[in-house]
């Protein structure tokens, strides 16, 4: 049996790859700090190592040299996930044995597939075209599902909403899941009550508590056939949704700022099946655990309030990340061309270029950022359109620190 050590402190990306490395029939060891993975690498004398670069309690290179140093493990070769490195870094590192390196966010595929190229085994992944992303807003639960299922990020769902659920410190949420471009047939119907299987326990919340929001009328005769989950309503109209799922008029919901989604998400482009992106699960696994400090990022504040600049600024002192404002639109996109942050805290409401166009300037320029929305958001309209540019998260004003650093961690390190 090969034997494999996995060194990542992002709880995301270990369990996953424990879970699947195991399913595959692997033996795995896993280490959360960089002490804890030196001494599993000694007494596994492992066929392959699956690392950070950013590691807490030993730094990744100390490891390597350790590895080096021991005749047993000098020519066990290394996968290494890195963030921000220099070139000349990369080089040191293969000097160590690591033979490949992965940028984040994780291409989850193509990983699956370096690992089995390098032990020489085949490590099957359902391939089929799919897109989930997760968000939480206000108790509840936001999954979006696009162009297919499949068994691999269902998985990963899975880890994300309690990795959400933790971060937030939530209770049970109620869910709403959007589902677009899914078409049940008998080859995924499996799939479906998998799915919705999996949400239930991932969540806990009742099936009076889940809704659907789909045009597919495949997936509403589907769900039917499975008894324990009969009770969860499919709707095809937004409004309908969020009044069912909150028991609230749409109306009063936006005007205390909640995040609703957009029927325009329900049209959106089929995904091209040959496009590897279709395939891949993709994540932020930068951070560590909840008491280790994350991996620095650079935050942009865009907001023509100084106040609302100066808050979100001092929220962030003392931690790794740099924070940069602009006071404008057009502050903002006339650097984009010259460096590019990992978050945008984007006001929807500024004079001259507001958060609109914003959106749409990254849109076409190809910036996939993530994007947190800062506005009062009182028209559903407005909600409607962010949607439709793919923003997912909002803070609604007056903002608290503990929102901004709770949502941050959420689009940096829990990211699909």
């Amino acid at each position: 049996m090969n034997k494999v050590v996995i060194i990542i402190e992002a709880p995301l990306v270990r369990d996953f790859l424990e879970k699947k490395l195991k399913a595959f029939g692997l033996g795995v060891s896993v280490a959360k700090t960089g002490v804890d993975g030196q001494a599993k690498i000694r007494s596994e004398e492992p066929d392959l190592i699956v690392m950070d670069h950013h590691i807490s309690r030993l730094g990744s290179v100390d490891i390597l040299k350790s590895k080096t140093d021991n005749p047993n493990t000098r020519a066990v070769p290394v996968i290494m996930l890195i963030g921000k490195v220099g070139k000349d870094e990369v080089v040191e590192l293969a000097r160590y044995g690591v033979k490949k390196f992965f940028a984040k966010p994780i291409k989850m595929n193509e990983l699956i597939s370096a690992i089995s190229e390098i032990l020489e085994t085949d490590l099957p992944l359902d391939t089929s075209p799919c897109i989930i992303d997760a968000h939480y807003n206000d108790g509840i639960i936001f999954v979006d599902v696009a162009s297919g299922l499949n068994t691999e990020k269902i998985d990963l769902l899975k880890l994300k909403i309690g990795e959400i659920l933790r971060l937030y410190d939530a209770g049970v949420p109620k869910v709403l899941v959007i589902m677009t471009n899914v078409q049940i047939d008998a080859q995924n119907n499996q799939k479906l009550g998998y799915l919705f299987t999996t949400i239930r326990e991932a969540t806990q919340t009742p099936v009076s508590g889940i809704k659907i929001l789909t045009t597919s009328e495949s997936v509403r005769r589907a769900l039917s056939g499975f008894k324990e989950l009969s009770g969860i309503e499919v709707c095809r109209d937004i409004t309908e949704a969020m009044d069912r799922l909150t028991g609230l008029k749409v109306s009063t919901f936006i005007d205390e700022g909640k995040n609703v989604v957009t029927g325009d998400f329900l049209r959106a482009k089929q995904v091209q099946t040959d496009d590897a992106e279709t395939i891949d699960l993709r994540f932020r696994g930068e951070g560590g655990e909840a008491e280790e400090p994350p991996e620095p990022a650079s935050i942009a504040v865009v907001d023509d309030d100084p106040g609302i600049r100066e808050l979100i600024r001092t929220t962030f002192k003392g931690t790794p990340h740099a924070v940069k404002t602009y006071d404008s639109g057009s502050a903002f996109t006339e650097e984009l061309g010259r460096s590019r942050p990992d978050l945008v805290f984007l006001d929807l409401r500024m004079p001259g270029m507001d958060g609109f166009s914003v959106l749409q300037h990254m849109r076409e320029q190809g910036l996939d950022i993530p994007v947190i929305v800062l506005s009062a958001l009182t028209q559903a309209e407005t909600v409607i359109k962010a949607r439709s540019y793919g923003v997912k998260s909002y803070l609604s004003k007056p903002l608290k620190p503990a929102d901004i650093r709770n949502k941050t961690e959420e689009a940096l390190r829990l990211s699909i």
